[in-house]
């Protein structure tokens, strides 16, 4: 079993637009995490850590 793993910190993104990260998240995380596992093969898990603090994590 590959126990491979990324996380994102997605600081930068803050109020992007009027939204906030866990906005951000909240509507496009899982696609961050299938754009991810599409192009880094091998990675197992992909955790998404927001300004606030807040990890997100999906298996591969």
């Amino acid at each position: 079993m590959n126990d491979a793993s990324i996380t994102i910190h997605l600081d930068e993104f803050d109020d992007v637009l009027g939204d906030t990260v866990d906005d951000l998240v909240r509507r496009h995380g899982e696609e961050i995490a299938t754009h991810l596992r599409s192009f880094l093969i091998g990675i197992a898990t992909v955790e998404v850590v927001t300004s606030t603090g807040r990890r997100l994590e999906w298996r591969c």
